[in-house]
């Protein structure tokens, strides 16, 4: 099940719709508000396959990880099902952005690209080279382009440029989803393990990279907030605050944020049960990004 919303924001019909997969983690009001298509991802618990959003809630998805379920793993939407998104929005739209998960953590994006080649109409897919709240952002932008009558190809331009001002630095609790998952080595999750070392955690060119390792949770926190002090010094910035299953710690973050923002409130988005699949509860985060002017 695909979740579509047609219109949603008042005023002049938009020149294309506005497609991003699951992990954007948006909230269902929002995705309403906005009008946004949804296409779910997927993630398996022992031999049941969910798709997020659709047929599992986050907060479900978290409780069955600390009873013990069986590690996750995760699967991309079939072409078929993004053929079937595609056709039905060029019925009422003239073209389409669909704007997915980092094609270097997921192979969503190519089969968004296959799909597109297959329908009659512009479709272009944009790779965020990030996840969660950088789509989220990305996704208003596409919006605003189509309100203002752009295309679909000058809004990826735009998209692409605007990507590369993401920024995000985040801490996990356990580092043996990564590892399980294929995203750390098993030296860098031995020695997080066993030295208690807390690498700070970053994408670059949508691959996750360490940048920079402490001793602690606390100590990792702490230069997160100065890593994003020291962007907010160059100009402002907007500010995100992301979590797994942490909603406490990141409304404590999310208060000690909230003077440095451009834009207030500072908002909280939870990864869902595919990004969660792969990093567990327990990550804090903050993305930022330059303010327009």
């Amino acid at each position: 099940m695909v979740r579509v919303v047609m219109g949603g924001v008042h005023g002049q019909k938009p020149s294309f719709a506005v497609v991003v997969d699951s992990t954007a983690g948006i909230p269902e009001d929002r995705v309403q508000a906005l009008g946004l298509t949804v296409v779910p991802l997927t993630v398996i618990i022992g031999d049941k396959a969910y798709r997020e959003g659709v047929d599992l809630a986050t907060r479900e998805f978290y409780a069955r990880l600390k009873q013990g379920a069986p590690p996750p793993t995760t699967s991309q939407p079939p072409v078929g099902e993004f053929v079937d998104v595609f056709s039905r929005l060029l019925e009422e739209y003239t073209g389409v952005v669909c704007i997915v998960l980092s094609s270097a953590l997921s192979g969503t994006a190519q089969a968004a690209r296959t799909a597109a080649s297959q329908v009659s109409g512009p479709v272009a897919v944009v790779d965020s080279r990030f996840a969660s709240y950088g789509m989220e952002v990305l996704a208003v932008e596409a919006l605003k382009m189509a309100k203002a009558g752009r295309s679909p190809q000058e809004c990826a331009e735009r998209l692409e440029t605007l990507a590369g001002q993401l920024r995000a630095y985040f801490v996990v609790d356990d580092l043996n989803y990564l590892h399980r998952s294929g995203r750390l080595g098993a030296a860098q999750a031995l020695m997080g393990t066993m030295l208690q070392v807390k690498p700070i955690l970053t994408l670059e060119e949508g691959r996750l990279a360490v940048a920079e390792k402490v001793r602690t949770h606390r100590r990792a926190v702490e230069r997160i907030l100065e890593r994003v002090e020291e962007a907010v010094a160059e100009g402002p910035q907007n500010i995100c605050v992301i979590h797994s299953d942490r909603e406490a710690d990141a409304e404590a973050l999310r208060q000690r944020v909230e003077g440095m923002a451009a834009v207030q409130p500072v908002p909280v988005r939870e990864l869902g049960p595919v990004l969660g699949a792969h990093v567990g509860p327990g990550v804090l985060a903050l993305l930022h990004y330059p303010a327009q002017g």
